[in-house]
């Protein structure tokens, strides 16, 4: 629910908390993209907690983007909306050296009781993996998004 990220990419910032700057030096050891890209997957999902109960309480959150507060939130009650999470993964992906922002999509849509979500598709070996980590707290497996009522945005690559 993040605004400012919903219809478009925030740029990477250069410098990161060093808790990432340590998973990142993770990520470029993995073997493979799709190892990357779980590993990512799973740092972030480790990390943030859901937070429906924060949801409504968080709003004026919604708006930050600086990394340091982001993270600064999650030592605090681990609480993110799905674009701040999906901008994790697309930071530390990136700076894996494994992905492009080419290779990176983010999908904005309408989802039951008419909320918007955005998950994340990333393109491994020309084919599109979906990643929608706020909902893997709610039993969506890796490779899987929640069901979308209706697209509001077309895909940003």
């Amino acid at each position: 629910m993040c605004f400012p990220n919903l219809f478009r990419k925030k740029k990477i910032p250069k410098k990161l908390p060093l808790i990432m700057e340590l998973e990142i030096k993770k990520l470029k050891k993995t073997k493979s993209k799709l190892a990357c890209l779980k590993h990512a997957f799973n740092f972030v999902k480790n990390n943030v907690q859901p937070g429906n109960k924060l949801f409504f309480r968080n709003l004026r959150r919604s708006f930050v983007n600086d990394i340091f507060k982001l993270w600064d939130y999650i030592k605090k009650d681990g609480f993110l909306y799905c674009t701040q999470q999906n901008y994790l993964i697309r930071i530390l992906l990136i700076k894996s050296g494994k992905f492009k922002e080419k290779d990176i999509a983010l999908i904005t849509y309408i989802r039951k009781k008419f909320f918007i979500h955005q998950y994340m598709q990333i393109k491994i070996n020309n084919k599109w993996i979906d990643v929608d980590v706020w909902f893997a707290h709610f039993g969506t497996p890796f490779g899987k998004h929640y069901p979308v009522l209706f697209r509001i945005w077309p895909k940003i690559v």
